[in-house]
């Protein structure tokens, strides 16, 4: 038989899509940082450029090996890129809860 995530874990992703943009953001800053192209980081993890671009673009999220491939490639710990990953997460959370409580104007104009 085989596994099958279960559904609320396709659900939340859907429902967060900034739990993958976030992910995107950190891993551009530290690629960044260390000063690689996303053809040397995919290089160096065993991948294609387009690869690291869908990760960048929050379209993909690495499988748990691919990530410990990043952070050993990035000579970052992964503990630290986690960390950053969720104030990242948490920055997108808040913009989006902002745009979504946003008053909207009454075309009255009563108030």
């Amino acid at each position: 038989m085989q596994y099958q995530a279960p559904m609320l874990y396709y659900g939340r992703m859907e429902q967060f899509p900034y739990l993958a943009t976030a992910f995107g953001q950190t891993l551009r800053l530290y690629r960044e940082r260390a000063g690689l192209s996303q053809k040397t980081l995919a290089v160096r993890i065993g991948s294609v450029s387009s690869y690291i671009r869908f990760l960048e673009y929050g379209q993909k999220m690495p499988t748990i090996n691919t990530f410990h491939l990043l952070c050993d490639a990035l000579g970052v710990d992964p503990h630290e890129f986690m960390s950053e990953y969720l104030r990242s997460q948490s920055r997108l959370a808040m913009l989006e809860k902002s745009e979504i409580h946003v008053p909207q104007a009454n075309p009255c104009g009563n108030s």
